[in-house]
């Protein structure tokens, strides 16, 4: 079965259709996440089955006792967290105390990455959203979140937002036109004498100015029972008469 083209398609289908696949973006990228994470662990037990000589347990180096932990040689630097010398909190904090009025989680990730931060994942947006949930931030808008202790950030935010109304123009009111017949009434007075085909009518229709087409009001009329249809043999459609 051939696809519709879009330009067939309801906007409104199409919108639906769109938000269904971005409400679909969140969950997407946690099973991506879920599955770096499973191939990174699967990665590191095929490296450690390779390097275990036969007869010794991977994992265990020669001279040491189980459950003994080693110590740390003398002059060793500390390891480092991962992704850098500071957590991702720490860089989340650091990002927002210089945005009052809030930031999208998008351009937090952007931001904590320019400013240092280490990560070999392609996204860190859900390890984001972990932290901000956990608390310590507000949410300004949808999608939008500043530090809980940020001063005036809820004040800078509604400023932007109100800023942001005024500038945009208010969207323009169709206006209906006025006739001196309504639909219904028209109807009847090109069917009431000998009746009228659908083709006429809509000729008609268009000739008086109306807008669109009279299928419309013929469909109503007939529900109503103040119209009947009798079908043409042989020409494409239907003869209309008062019922």
């Amino acid at each position: 079965m051939p696809r519709p083209k879009l330009s067939n398609i309801p906007i409104v289908t199409l919108k639906k259709e769109l938000d269904r696949r971005i409400a679909r973006v969140g969950q997407l990228k946690a099973q991506r996440d879920k599955l770096d994470r499973e191939i990174a662990e699967l990665e590191g037990l095929a490296v450690q089955t390779i390097s275990a000589k036969p007869g010794r347990k991977p994992g265990r180096k020669p001279g040491r006792k189980p459950g003994r932990k080693p110590r740390r040689k003398p002059g060793r630097k500390p390891r480092t967290a991962r992704g850098g010398p500071k957590p991702l909190g720490q860089y989340i904090r650091q990002v927002l105390a210089a945005a009052r009025a809030g930031m999208r989680i998008a351009a937090i990730e952007k931001a904590v990455i320019a400013a240092g931060y280490q990560t070999r994942a392609e996204s860190i947006y859900n390890p984001i959203l972990k932290v901000i949930r956990k608390g310590g931030y507000k949410k300004i808008s949808r999608g939008v979140y500043a530090l809980r202790s940020a001063p005036g950030a809820g004040k800078a935010a509604k400023k932007a937002a109100k800023k942001a109304a005024k500038k945009a123009p208010a969207p323009a009111r169709r206006k209906r036109k006025k006739y001196d017949q309504t639909a219904e009434q028209f109807v009847i007075g090109l069917v009431k004498d000998k009746g009228a085909i659908s083709s006429d009518i809509n000729t008609a229709w268009k000739a008086a100015g109306r807008t669109g087409r009279a299928d419309n009001t013929l469909n109503k009329m007939l529900k109503a029972g103040k119209l009947k249809r009798q079908k043409i043999v042989g020409t494409k459609g239907s003869m209309y008469n008062v019922a």
